[in-house]
């Protein structure tokens, strides 16, 4: 009766060694398949969100809406102009009573002290009104920051053409001043329009009384 020989333990790690090897790189390779096919889906979708993705545009003013913004610009100075004016007084009032700065004027000057606090309070004012313009300027870009560029670029251009169309001031007088010198008055294409011939009219009444 033949005898079955019995396989040692090492002969059986032995044997499925091959077999374990092989496993390990079926699963290495699989791995590496998986791994490319998710980086190729990000790639993928990557290239695609650039694709449709747009970049953002300047906003474009037109004319008449810069004109508009132009106009409301300086409504927003004349009013910061007139509340800081004010504020600088109310807060100078207080203070010019509690150090009595009349008499200190007027022992300096020689001057009624009503003059002295009435000029200190019109100097204050005045410093007040004229930092006016830098606040509304200020609060108008952080208002239309989104199209702060394109207007700031507008209004350079506008600037350039009112110094080259308006007439020229040396023939001008009290009685007789430069029509809307600095342009303020234009709020429109139209309102441009209107100040062109108003400037042509001013230079051919001057070139008349030349004559």
């Amino acid at each position: 009766m033949a005898t079955t020989k019995m396989q040692s333990p090492l002969s059986l790690l032995r044997g499925s060694a091959p077999l374990n090897r092989s496993l390990h790189a079926s699963v290495f390779h699989a791995a590496q398949r998986s791994s490319a096919l998710v980086l190729s889906r990000h790639a993928s979708s990557a290239a695609s969100t650039s694709t449709t993705s747009t970049p953002a545009q300047t906003p474009q003013l037109s004319w008449d809406e810069f004109l508009k913004l132009r106009r409301t610009r300086r409504f927003i100075n004349l009013g910061s102009s007139a509340l800081s004016g004010a504020t600088t007084v109310g807060i100078a009032v207080p203070v010019f009573a509690e150090f009595e700065i009349e008499n200190i004027g007027a022992q300096m000057t020689g001057l009624d002290p009503m003059f002295i606090i009435g000029g200190s309070l019109m100097g204050v004012g005045a410093v007040g009104w004229l930092l006016g313009p830098f606040l509304g300027t200020a609060f108008f870009n952080i208002w239309k920051g989104s199209v702060r560029k394109e207007f700031a670029r507008k209004d350079k251009d506008f600037y350039s053409h009112i110094k080259r169309f308006r007439a020229d001031p040396a023939s001008s007088s009290v009685n007789n001043p430069v029509p809307d010198y600095y342009g303020e008055k234009i709020s429109s294409v139209a309102d441009y329009r209107r100040w062109l011939k108003d400037q042509r009219a001013f230079t051919r009444k001057k070139n008349k009384n030349l004559l």
